[in-house]
């Protein structure tokens, strides 16, 4: 494949969003007005596409949603489907054409932060955000793992989870194409999520961070009790904290990541100078402002080996959603595996 399927977010915009999903258009319009975005490069939907035609493994792929039916009511089929189709995706290599663009480009982009072999986070993007539903890889390092890496992402979008939600919205049949963002690892010593509106009250004048040691996916998947800050968004006065006895994080080693105690003089201690929280939230409302003031939802996490205010990185945002009952049953709790999370789901849906 000669046509180009990578771009550097630099170059990219919120009217890329059909081209390199929503998470990766957002963070592009936040890179071109100077907010501090880890760099990196994009590898298109249009990629995603390619790969399913050039190794035919579109039909099937179809094939085993088409015995889903409507509903998957035979739970061990859902999950046996969507083993298979990760087994097919993991088989398959990439086209040449794109598996020589993303080689390039990450020599390029570890060009650029004076390394061989740069650490880096692969994330999905899709057309529309889904909080939780695809899969991320944070620490990886070296070309050939990137490429495997990439094939990950693609197969979460038949993972048991996203095929349960297609179920409920009766698209199981429905290929999403994704776009996959490769950026600068950030070797988080706090990380988490900020609300540029109080997602319980839904009072816009507060700003609420949950903040943790460690990566921000430790609370992503309530692996951690976070502290909790309230800050006001026109004073930048701290109203409310709430520290968390934070006893594990999350850490990036050895091209993984791994839940570790936290010692313990810090389990009961801010993760957050009052600094640091004031920088983020002046951070936040100019990403609210570029966004025509719609409350956002931002993933930050602060670099331990950089000086205040060049540690502190903006990862992700989307438009706030206060979840209802109903949705907030597609996010599988800690704990508990897809299996029977989709049991879950599907006694809700049976029962409602």
């Amino acid at each position: 494949m000669d046509s180009r399927v990578i771009f550097w977010l630099q170059e990219l915009g919120r009217e890329d969003v059909l081209m390199v999903g929503q998470k990766c258009a957002f963070l592009a319009e936040m890179m071109k007005i100077g907010l501090p975005v880890p760099p990196g490069f994009v590898l298109s939907q249009s990629a995603f596409d390619s790969f399913m035609e050039t190794t035919g493994i579109r039909e099937e792929i179809s094939g085993h949603l088409s015995k889903l039916g409507e509903t998957p009511c035979d739970l061990q089929l859902a999950e046996v489907a969507s083993r298979h189709i990760f087994d097919a995706i993991k088989k398959r290599k990439i086209p040449k054409g794109i598996q020589h663009q993303v080689e390039a480009s990450y020599q390029e982009l570890s060009q650029q932060l004076g390394t061989d072999e740069a650490s880096v986070s692969i994330r999905s993007s899709g057309r529309k955000s889904h909080p939780g539903l695809f899969d991320t890889y944070l620490n990886i390092k070296g070309s050939r793992a990137l490429l495997h890496h990439i094939k990950y992402c693609w197969a979460s979008v038949f993972s048991p989870r996203a095929i349960a939600t297609l179920t409920q919205k009766g698209l199981v049949a429905h290929i999403e194409p994704i776009a996959v963002g490769i950026q600068k690892m950030i070797h988080a010593r706090s990380a988490g999520v900020l609300f540029t509106t109080d997602p319980v009250s839904n009072d816009p004048s507060l700003v609420v961070i949950e903040a943790s040691w460690g990566l921000g996916e430790g609370i992503a998947q309530a692996k951690v009790n976070p502290d909790k800050f309230v800050v006001s968004k026109e004073t930048l006065n701290i109203k409310e904290k709430q520290i968390g006895q934070k006893t594990c994080q999350m850490v990036a080693i050895e091209q993984r990541t791994k839940v570790e105690t936290v010692p313990k003089e810090k389990q009961a201690i801010p993760c957050l100078s009052d600094e640091e929280l004031t920088h983020l939230v002046k951070l936040a409302k100019q990403v609210e402002l570029l966004y025509g003031g719609i409350p956002q939802d931002i993933e930050w996490a602060i670099d331990g080996e950089l000086p205040f205010p060049e540690n502190i990185f903006l990862i992700q945002t989307r438009p706030v959603v206060v979840p209802s009952p109903a949705s907030r049953k597609l996010n599988k709790p800690s704990g508990k595996d897809d299996i029977e999370h989709i049991a879950d789901l599907l006694i809700e849906l049976f029962y409602h």
